[in-house]
């Protein structure tokens, strides 16, 4: 469980590190072919601030957290990764929320966010125990 953990934080962490990049370095989301509307319809001028939180956030917090996880000598190590599924899935919520589109990718992250906190709730729950 834990490799396949590992595996996916550092896709979460390079998918989302490379499109918060893409999205500070275009704010306007036309490089990632992201519609003008969307964003003009949230507190956001344009996609600058979400590409750093995606960057940070989800980039390089996946990468902290599977590094913690590698790492793990205790239950606690698990929980960024715990932090991490929930993350992904309070990301996706909100930007159903303000965008009220749905796209294939949304469930693909769905999944991983899902299948991320369980595992690391597996694996959190098993070290507790030992």
């Amino acid at each position: 469980m834990r490799p396949l953990l590992l595996i996916l934080l550092t896709f979460l962490g390079i998918t989302a590190a490379y499109g918060g990049w893409l999205l500070m370095k275009d704010p306007t989301g036309s490089i990632i072919q992201l519609p003008s509307q969307w964003i003009a319809q949230t507190l956001f001028k344009n996609y600058f601030i979400p590409g750093i939180i995606l960057f940070l956030v989800l980039g390089l917090g996946s990468f902290v957290s599977a590094v913690v996880a590698f790492r793990a000598k205790s239950a606690a190590a698990y929980l960024p990764a715990i932090a991490q599924g929930l993350a992904v899935l309070v990301w996706l919520a909100v930007q159903l929320l303000v965008i009220r589109q749905t796209f294939f990718l949304q469930g693909v992250y769905a999944v991983l966010g899902l299948l991320m906190l369980w595992l690391a709730w597996r694996l959190y729950t098993r070290a507790k125990h030992f």
